[in-house]
């Protein structure tokens, strides 16, 4: 997610690995013996020029120093650039497909409040993304140049987006265009903005993905078609289980899960869930992903309808019910809802 994406997907340790750094070594992480490097004198740029940074000599793979809240020295036109990125990312997702769903939650939770690349890592949403976070930070640092944080993070949401896509058998080739701008806050490191983020205890996320994002009330239901990808897990959310059977692959699966399955009111751990009523079946639904396709409400963790069969259908379950049908509809509108997030402000 993710969205409800503060119900963490996966949550698993993360393996750092080196990551490509067009010809330098990457740091390596925390954990990992580290081979004996040498220095590493840099080309001084005009950028550095100006700030007195010259001559200096870093340990191979040391992070330059730069000004997070500000755009990168270099503004990033020559399409060259993007790309020599982009391959470097699609590297560090081909490594490891499982970084997939955390990736697009976290670019979701870097927006909520406008998309800076940064997120209060005390904050209980973020709980599962601690990891992520210092992974994708650790990548970033050799390309610093080339682009922001907050617009690598981006950057890398729509990589991944694309390859799980694409993952789908039949998909074709998926273009998520990118574009460049973004500015980072001010210290990632000390981030402690307070923001509100959906729920799944809530019963209408749409309503708050269209005030967040400017979206239209469709483009906020096939935004939360980000759920087909990654899973909850009591440690982080304190929800369980996946949304469908898909979990790598960003597909209309979760709807085709949402119409096609009884869903029965479940608690977990005190919250409540919805959880497929086959005893085999691990696939559950929250409050805000069953409110897409069934109306009922919430009092004292009980919802008004107990089984999804009593529930009657929602003002939404025809939208619901189309990108179910329609994986390639859902795909455009997901698409271009996820563009409409991240570009907002520019």
């Amino acid at each position: 997610m993710v969205v409800g994406f503060n119900v963490i997907m996966y949550s698993g340790p993360i393996t750092f690995r080196p990551f490509p750094s067009f010809g330098r070594r990457a740091s390596p992480a925390p954990g990992i013996p580290a081979t004996r490097a040498r220095p590493t004198q840099r080309r001084c740029s005009r950028h550095q020029q100006r700030r007195g940074l010259c001559g200096r000599t870093l340990a191979a793979g040391a992070t330059p120093p730069i000004e997070t809240g500000s755009r990168p020295p270099f503004q990033l036109r020559q399409s060259e650039n993007v790309e020599q990125l982009r391959n470097a990312i699609k590297v560090f997702i081909n490594n490891d497909h499982e970084m997939i769903p955390n990736l697009i939650q976290l670019v979701f939770h870097t927006c909520i409040g406008g998309c800076d690349g940064c997120i209060n890592e005390e904050e209980p949403a973020n709980r599962g993304l601690r990891g992520t976070y210092a992974a994708v930070r650790q990548f970033w640092g050799p390309h610093a140049s080339l682009l922001t944080l907050a617009d690598t993070i981006v950057l890398m949401a729509s990589e991944a987006i694309k390859i799980s896509m694409e993952m789908e058998e039949g998909s074709g080739t998926v273009n998520v265009p990118f574009t460049s701008g973004r500015r980072t806050c001010q210290d990632p490191d000390n981030y402690n903005r307070e923001l509100v983020f959906p729920h799944g205890d809530k019963t209408d996320d749409v309503a708050q993905l269209v005030a967040e994002f400017g979206l239209s009330r469709k483009q906020a239901i096939a935004l939360l078609g980000a759920h087909s990808v990654g899973r909850c897990r009591l440690e982080n959310s304190g929800f369980a289980g996946r949304w469908d059977n898909t979990e790598l692959i960003l597909d209309n699966h979760y709807y085709k899960s949402l119409v096609g399955t009884d869903w029965k009111s479940t608690l977990v751990s005190g919250q409540h869930q919805w959880n497929a009523t086959e005893s085999d079946d691990s696939r559950m639904m929250l409050n805000s992903d069953l409110a897409l396709l069934k109306d009922f409400s919430m009092a004292n963790n009980q919802p008004s309808c107990s089984n999804s069969k009593s529930c009657r259908d929602s003002s939404d379950a025809s939208q619901v019910k189309i990108y179910a049908r329609n994986g390639e509809e859902w795909r455009r509108d997901f698409i271009q809802a996820f563009l409409k997030m991240v570009n907002k402000g520019l």
